[in-house]
């Protein structure tokens, strides 16, 4: 147990040192299980630094097929790769040590090497694309099973608060297509007596200094 809680106590301290809580933000919109479309919001923050490579993962995504963002952004704007593993955006290793620690603290698997990750990397134009944006994303895809499983998302920017420290991240967990044997969330109530929701509260504090 000792170790256990060693381990969370490093986990909150990477998270609190982080330079800034990242300006791109995806959220769950709508879950269209038998048409296979999944619907997501996507928001750029007024301290949004978009270089080229930035962007955003969305990890163990089953049988994607296709893409489109509308609204302040554009599908012409981003690339799409698809990875068994990691990612394709600007310092991977930070962005997917990012979503493990989110995994962790939420009760979610560990990336599934059987799964795609699909990696939207901005490619412009503008470049950079600075300050805020609001848009849709819709991802189609062919698994039409069971309900929706919850996977991570995690993104990068640079709108880290000096030169020395330029990147930011962000992540949460966000619904995909159905995952066999994914693991249901750890409810908030169950996070070691609030940690979560302090953790939480101690980044949202970070991003609004």
């Amino acid at each position: 147990m000792p170790g256990k809680m060693t381990l969370l106590i490093a986990m909150a301290l990477a998270f609190i040192s982080s330079p800034a809580f990242g300006s791109i933000v995806v959220n769950d919109l709508s879950q269209n299980v038998s048409g296979g479309v999944y619907t997501y919001t996507l928001q750029f923050d007024s301290a949004t630094n978009v270089a080229a490579g930035d962007g955003f993962v969305i990890y163990d995504f089953p049988d994607f097929t296709s893409f489109i963002i509308t609204g302040d952004l554009s599908t012409s704007q981003f690339t799409e790769s698809s990875t068994a593993l990691s990612n394709t955006l600007t310092r991977p290793t930070s962005v997917d040590s990012a979503a493990d620690i989110a995994r962790t603290i939420n009760g979610l698997p560990t990336d599934n090497s059987s799964i795609n990750n699909l990696t939207f990397s901005y490619k412009g134009t503008p470049v950079p694309f600075t300050g805020a944006a609001t848009a849709t994303l819709t991802i189609n895809t062919t698994d039409l099973s069971g309900p929706p499983s919850i996977s991570m998302f995690a993104s990068i920017d640079h709108s880290g608060p000096s030169s020395s420290f330029p990147f930011a991240l962000a992540e949460n967990p966000i619904s995909v297509p159905n995952i066999p044997a994914a693991i249901t969330p750890v409810p908030e109530s169950a996070c070691l007596a609030g940690f979560c929701g302090t953790l939480l509260l101690m980044r949202r504090r970070n991003k609004a200094a």
